[in-house]
């Protein structure tokens, strides 16, 4: 095999991990991809490398930005979800520390008074990973 031939391959190489990463959207595979066809480009000199050089910084950029959109919309539904606690009701389960559950899943707690294990509690605010709470009053409704 000629060295031009291999230089090719390397370069084909990166765009099939291009194209892969299409369909398994991780960005990692296509980034390696970038760097491949770069890297095969340069080996076969400097006119295919400045031909690769757009498309490889359209699909880097498009890569990071599709990470950054997932990271963005991963964590707005993390803050949405944790606001929506507010209001809820729960059970405390442990004492020290105080646990309490809302939701079927347990919360670390904060309370300004006493509380009991199994005693229900209204989650008032979200404090970093705690919640405040509150004891419930009988006949109190949400």
């Amino acid at each position: 095999m000629d060295t031009l031939s291999q230089e090719l391959c390397l370069l084909l190489a990166g765009v099939g991990l291009i194209v892969l990463d299409c369909v398994l959207n991780t960005g990692i595979v296509a980034m390696i991809g970038v760097v491949c066809a770069w890297v095969g480009a340069y080996l076969m000199g400097t006119k295919y490398l400045i031909a690769t050089l757009p498309p490889g910084a359209f699909v880097l950029l498009m890569q990071v930005a599709a990470v950054l959109r997932r990271t963005e919309e991963s964590s707005d539904v993390l803050l949405k979800s944790v606001g929506e606690l507010k209001g809820e009701e729960g059970i405390v389960i442990r004492e020290d520390p105080l646990l309490v559950k809302v939701r079927g899943e347990p919360w670390r707690a904060v309370s300004k008074t006493r509380l009991r294990r199994g005693e229900r509690v209204v989650v008032l605010d979200v404090k970093g990973n705690k919640l405040v709470v509150k004891r419930r009053k009988t006949g109190e409704r949400r």
